[in-house]
């Protein structure tokens, strides 16, 4: 409920702020860090292979950790508890002008049925969801002239999340 009541503090209004330089690395750990305690009550194993160079990108912090935020709890609630093989692993590297971030992870994946409508507002698989906060991340992230998608090979084969940014 937290990150939505963010997202709607910051979601309208804000197009034009100032762009800040913002290390994706920073966002990336922050966000892992408040996200602690629920991976580490799964045990959830997380790997993180970030390219030696800083990895910054002109944005809004605030708006990125929304992404970064909302991105990694739909992994950690994606994931079954009693499964028996629990990973989140996040990527950041550059390919040709973009940076991209991948967060992929092993949990309940998804069919076709759902990945087109997985961005669509008030589209949700929780009970308890409000179907904002792919559709929220989507924005921001267009808001930063960049793309996100999610991909999935089909139910129980996990799911990757790929978000490419202009560098």
């Amino acid at each position: 409920q937290e990150i939505l009541d963010i997202q709607r503090q910051h979601i309208t209004g804000h197009e034009k702020q100032e762009r800040m330089p913002v290390n994706l690395r920073t966002v990336i750990n922050d966000s892992l860090a408040m996200l602690f305690a629920s991976i580490d009550k799964m045990a959830i194993g997380v790997t993180l292979n970030i390219a030696a160079e800083r990895p910054v990108i002109k944005g809004d912090r605030t708006r990125l950790m929304q992404v970064m935020l909302n991105i990694l709890k739909n992994s950690i609630e994606a994931i079954d508890p009693d499964a028996s093989e629990k990973n989140i692993s996040l990527d950041v590297f550059q390919q040709s002008d973009q940076l991209i971030l991948q967060v992929k992870d092993t949990g309940n994946g998804f069919d076709k049925t759902i990945a087109d409508h997985l961005f669509t507002r008030g589209f949700t698989t929780k009970s308890s969801g409000t179907g904002e906060s792919l559709y929220n991340c989507r924005t921001i992230v267009e808001s930063h002239e960049g793309s996100i998608n999610i991909i999935s090979e089909g139910k129980g084969k996990g799911a990757l999340a790929r978000i490419g940014f202009k560098v």
